[in-house]
């Protein structure tokens, strides 16, 4: 495996974080924010490389 794809639901004028984490304690931006379309972002990751242990991610909505 090379990578992953997280998707999400977004509304038309709402902006999203991602954001990601290795023990869901402390949080930490993961690129730009992304702005909602009111269809679905789809974003590839490849975080095996950097981070070989496990990771989590989650969105937040600005």
């Amino acid at each position: 495996m090379t990578g992953i794809a997280l998707c999400w639901p977004t509304l038309a004028g709402t902006s999203y974080r991602l954001e990601e984490s290795d023990a869901l304690a402390a949080w930490e931006p993961l690129g730009t924010s992304y702005p909602g379309t009111g269809g679905e972002i789809v974003v590839v990751l490849d975080p095996f490389n950097d981070h070989p242990q496990r990771r989590f991610y989650r969105v937040v909505k600005e």
